[in-house]
């Protein structure tokens, strides 16, 4: 590079930093390098650090050889300038004759240069991280110059590595903070889904104490019929038959009573099936009522019911999950509690009532009480899991949250509006029509 004068080393040092700034990090540090080499006119430079393994031993993070980037360069300083940069932690040059001045220095042998120009890397925050170095197989007549200009050159490259460790430090923070969250939310995954099955499982024997009620006046009538029967048997035995139409009246209540306690059981036991099925609306919702009155421990006396089934639904219920009956248990005992806790003691008449109608090509399912009804800032938080408004065991928070999720399993919507002390009503829209999954 030929001698400069003032205004041509501003431009020059101009040009070098005409670096786009969308630029950053080992972008910048590698156009610097660019400019620098084709400004300057010099054939190598790297930037390096000592290795973690071998102090002695420089290792480079970025290099260019004859305008070109390079694969990494390991660099022994025993014998080298750089040994001088790493100690006096300052510009180290030699314009000319630097094989002669360090003739141990193998690699500046091959590579036939003759000027050395080296500065440390300084971090924003004062440590030290690795050198800059310029070698050129030409002598440098500006020596001044390259002094400062390295400098400033190593004060940049310092600024955009600390923003790259930054960067890394910003990256790696955030993945172990992103599997802790992950973990967590793992374990909240399961936990809720532990809590689903027991609140299933609970909902279950809730079911299972409404059908034993259901069970028993059959049960004791099979059982009553059938010792009728034998009685009547082992008189026919003994030549007598004159009680024997008793015997088909027994054999009629048996048939009868047990074809019942198979429906009631069928409910249960369709739990275990899956696929799409059909229900019968009217069925479905006086069974669950049923249930659920006799399984709850919030009964009102004379509840006034009105279950209204237009005339104009022609569609069973066509749905995937087999929980179906959860939906309407839950609806129910909610509806019973509120009525226990708003009419108990009281003169006023409790009711609850179930409409179903068809529109467009939806089945509707309306359950409306006039209990203790739900607080305006509470309505918009029913379906959220965990949430509840009932003290120590008496929910979970998750009979609602259930709700929503099969009725949209099903391809349906729910909602519910309340005015406090008046009504609740829960609304539930089927398509008449699933798609297959």
């Amino acid at each position: 590079m030929s001698k400069l004068g003032q205004v041509e080393k501003i431009h020059v040092l101009k040009k070098i930093f005409t670096i786009s700034q969308e630029k950053s990090g080992a972008d910048y540090i590698r156009s610097l390098m660019t400019n620098i080499v084709k400004e300057l006119e010099v054939d190598y430079i790297f930037v390096g650090r000592p290795s973690i393994k071998d102090p002695s031993l420089i290792v480079s993070d970025y290099a260019m050889a004859k305008g070109e980037f390079v694969e990494k360069l390991e660099y022994n300083l025993d014998g080298t300038p750089c040994s001088n940069v790493l100690t006096g932690r300052r510009v180290c040059i030699h314009a000319s004759n630097v094989c002669s001045d360090f003739p141990e220095d193998e690699l500046l042998q091959q590579m036939g240069v003759e000027a050395y120009v080296g500065a440390p890397v300084i971090l924003p925050t004062g440590e030290f991280f690795g050198l800059l170095v310029i070698l050129d197989t030409k002598v440098i007549n500006e020596v001044d110059f390259f002094e400062s200009a390295i400098e400033l050159f190593a004060s940049r490259v310092g600024v955009e590595l600390a923003m790259i460790e930054a960067n890394q430090s910003i990256k790696d923070l955030n993945n172990i903070v992103e599997c802790q969250v992950k973990e967590k939310e793992e374990v909240i995954r399961k936990s809720h889904e532990s809590l689903l099955e027991q609140e299933k499982l609970a909902a279950l024997g809730r079911l299972t104490t409404g059908i034993a009620h259901e069970i028993r006046n059959p049960l004791n009538l099979v059982v009553n019929s059938s010792q009728i029967a034998s009685s009547v048997y082992n008189d026919m035995k003994n030549g007598d038959y004159s009680d024997f139409k008793d015997l088909g009246k027994a054999l009629d209540i048996i048939k009868t009573h047990s074809l019942r306690m198979k429906n009631i059981l069928s409910i249960m036991l369709d739990n275990r099936n899956s696929g799409k099925r059909k229900y019968s609306i009217k069925k479905l919702i006086k069974e669950s009522f049923k249930y659920a009155f006799h399984a709850s421990v919030f009964k009102t006396e004379g509840i006034k019911l009105n279950f209204n089934h237009s005339s104009n639904i022609s569609h069973d219920l066509h749905l995937f999950t087999n929980d179906i009956q959860f939906v309407f248990l839950n609806l129910f005992e909610n509806s019973l509690q509120s009525l226990h806790n708003k009419f108990t003691g009281s003169d006023q008449e409790a009711e609850l009532m179930v409409n179903t109608f068809e529109k467009d090509k939806y089945i509707l399912i309306e359950v409306k009480d006039n209990g203790e009804g739900v607080p305006k800032d509470v309505l918009d938080k029913v379906f959220e899991p965990f949430f509840t408004t009932k003290s120590g065991v008496e929910g979970s928070g998750l009979g609602l949250s259930i709700v929503k999720s099969i009725v949209e399993k099903n391809e349906g919507d729910v909602f519910i509006e309340s005015v406090p002390n008046e009504f609740t009503i829960v609304k539930i829209r089927f398509p008449k029509e699933i798609s297959d999954g």
